[in-house]
């Protein structure tokens, strides 16, 4: 699952990128809803999760099942100013929508 999720958002860029953080954000909270709704299969998954909005996301809204690493990603994001929180969010669909093409 890592590496299917590394795949869609682009190997985690260097340390010293200005992306790192938001992609390394978005890697944890897209491998965290994948293991979440695992039980409806990948795709099924990756419907969800384009359902989702934000603002569900920062609620943990529908998101009972919601495993530890993944509560303590959506916190960080929560922790983030809005913009860099959005951009977090962006990173995530794009890694669903290159799943969804694969």
């Amino acid at each position: 699952m890592e590496t299917v999720v590394r795949l869609a958002l682009g190997e985690v860029p260097r340390a010293d990128d200005g992306r790192w953080l938001t992609r390394t954000l978005a890697r944890e909270v897209l491998g965290g809803l994948l293991r979440v709704w695992g039980d409806v299969g990948v795709l099924g998954a990756l419907d969800r999760i384009m359902a989702l909005t934000l603002e569900d996301l920062l609620a943990l809204e529908g998101l009972g099942g919601a495993d530890g690493a993944l509560r303590g990603a959506v916190a960080r994001v929560q922790d983030l100013p809005a913009v860099h929180a959005a951009r977090v969010w962006g990173e995530v669909r794009r890694g669903v929508a290159v799943l969804l093409a694969a």
